[in-house]
């Protein structure tokens, strides 16, 4: 019988980065890979190394030279070979690489194909938080993703122990603590959306582009040059976020502009902390205080707001001397840097990650995020089913 084709994914995120991990697994892997690589102008052949012993190779397709790599291979529990091609983390090699594969019959399948067959987990929790760790948009989500698994389990024993031998107002109150702490763990998996709001020319893009540390935007001193709204990824003490710069807010009869005011309003009811961008040269007035319309304002009720008062670094106009005073704030220059590590300090507070604060073990899938909802919900009858809570919890650990 015809073994099945090699198959190949890349299992590091699709973002730029120093490097990248392709991985090809199957009975005839080495076959497909062998011909692509050399050791200077010698041909390689993967059958003679020994297991998991590192080499640098060149990775070609016929005379071109895709990239140098750090290559292994090995084999799994399942005999079939497996082999790790460690390239620069570059887009278009990656792109390059596999479609060399594929014209040697190899199926590009999705990284989460791969993961039973090379990466075995000891525990449920630990499937179940690998798959997560091909997205890690940081280096420090990654590290805590690895650690989650352990640490919930962790606390979901102490829950259990409390469930069973102590007062059911405390077990809630940890269930509680609980669930909060799942909604920040998902800040930590799929990142943090900061939407810039103010007027025309308030300094929104310089701002954006002051925290994603690129210059994505385009800058101008003409007031409207965004006319859309734009997404520029960033990170803030590991803590992945999007920066999403959107058009000058003001009352216009240009319907292009209009239109992207409008559009700017939608992404406030996306946000989940807004940042208005207020300009300290400025003389304050009614539209600074009501950027948002009726949809907006009710958002900026519910989501976190802070506001920032730009251009410190030129001369402030007198009215605006006390503005900021008793909400969160910050007074900063997007130009010159000014105030920036405050800001990035103060949007973590506000999204309940502070600088220095451990990383929570918390609930990360919707199935254990209902598992602890019906623990709480077993704990406030009228009659405590401490049984059925422990059940619950049980169930979320794995």
């Amino acid at each position: 019988m015809t073994s099945p084709p090699p198959q190949a994914a890349c299992l590091t995120p699709p973002a730029i980065g120093g490097i990248a991990l392709i991985q090809v697994v199957g009975r005839n892997a080495i076959g497909a890979v062998n011909p692509h690589l050399l050791k200077g102008q010698r041909p390689v052949d993967l059958a003679q190394w020994r297991a998991d012993e590192l080499r640098l190779c060149r990775l070609v397709d016929g005379s071109e030279t895709i990239d140098d790599a750090v290559v292994c291979v090995r084999t799994n529990e399942s005999g079939e070979q497996v082999i790790d091609l460690n390239l620069h983390g570059g887009a278009r090699i990656v792109q390059r690489a596999l479609l060399m594969l594929q014209r040697e019959g190899v199926r590009i399948v999705e990284p989460a194909e791969l993961l039973h067959t090379c990466w075995p987990t000891p525990t449920r929790l630990a499937a179940k938080a690998l798959p997560l760790l091909l997205t890690a948009r940081t280096r420090r989500t990654a590290v805590w993703l690895a650690r989650l698994p352990d640490l919930l389990r962790e606390r979901v024993a102490t829950i259990i122990a409390a469930v069973r031998s102590g007062p059911p107002a405390d077990a809630v109150a940890a269930l509680d603590s609980l669930l909060a702490d799942a909604r920040r763990a998902q800040l930590l998996i799929h990142g943090v959306r900061a939407v810039l709001v103010g007027k025309p020319n308030s300094g929104k893009s310089t701002l954006a582009n002051a925290l994603a540390e690129r210059e994505h935007a385009v800058v101008s001193d003409t007031p409207g040059t965004t006319r859309d709204w734009t997404e520029h990824p960033a990170a803030i003490e590991g803590v992945p976020f999007t920066i999403v710069d959107t058009a000058g807010i003001r009352h216009t009869d240009d319907p292009i502009e209009a239109e992207a005011i409008a559009r700017a309003r939608r992404q406030v009811l996306t946000a989940h902390v807004i940042i208005r961008v207020n300009d300290l040269t400025q003389p304050p007035d009614k539209q600074d205080e009501d950027l948002f319309g009726a949809d907006g304002q009710a958002a900026g009720e519910q989501t976190p707001l802070v506001d920032v008062y730009n251009k410190v670094d030129l001369p402030v106009h007198p009215k605006q001397a006390a503005r900021g005073e008793g909400k969160p704030s910050v007074r900063i220059s997007a130009r010159t840097g000014q105030g920036i590590d405050r800001l990035r300090s103060l949007l973590l507070d506000q999204i309940g990650l502070p600088c220095q604060a451990d990383w929570p073990a918390a609930p990360f899938t919707a199935e254990q995020i209902e598992c602890c909802r019906q623990a709480k919900a077993a704990l406030t009858g009228v009659s405590p089913d401490r049984p059925r809570a422990v059940d619950c919890l049980e169930k979320m650990r794995g």
